[in-house]
């Protein structure tokens, strides 16, 4: 075989740190979103963004018949984490009745979590468009670093 000084990383491993970095953008870019045109300098705003913080961001990945859902959070407040929550086999050939109750539980898992995140941001969005109103905000700055787990080989 070839010998590189570089090989090339798994298709897989790439695809992974590409859902990590634009998990962590949406997790910063939330914060310009919800608070768009508020004021975000008050005890209240800094409760509110701190709260905001607290929430996971869903991460979707699909390899073949695999998707695989991870979330996005920060630990202890201060780091990134990434962590896988579930895998669902999507059954494209069904042999068995446990196949598709199997995909069928997954794919519920995977509800109640979107149910979950989006009732948060609801209830926290609903509780920053009563801020008052502003002209400029400043946009937010991470300095927090990132980790992440490696996708499991499977």
């Amino acid at each position: 075989g070839d010998f590189t000084l570089f090989p090339e990383q798994d298709k897989e491993a790439l695809d992974w740190k590409k859902l990590v970095r634009i998990s962590k953008d949406c997790f910063d870019k939330r914060y310009n979103i919800f608070f768009k045109n508020r004021e975000n300098t008050s005890s209240r705003a800094k409760l509110l963004y701190s709260e905001l913080r607290k929430f996971p961001v869903l991460g979707i990945q699909v390899i073949g018949e695999c998707i695989f859902v991870s979330m996005l959070d920060l630990f202890e407040g201060v780091f990134y984490q990434v962590y896988q929550t579930c895998e669902i086999t999507i059954p494209l050939r069904i042999f068995t009745r446990q196949v598709v109750e199997e995909f069928l539980s997954g794919s519920l898992k995977l509800r109640a979590i979107v149910e979950e995140i989006v009732g948060m941001s609801v209830s926290i969005k609903d509780e920053i468009n009563l801020l008052p109103t502003c002209g400029e905000q400043t946009p937010s700055t991470s300095m927090m670093l990132t980790t992440y787990s490696p996708p499991r080989n499977s």
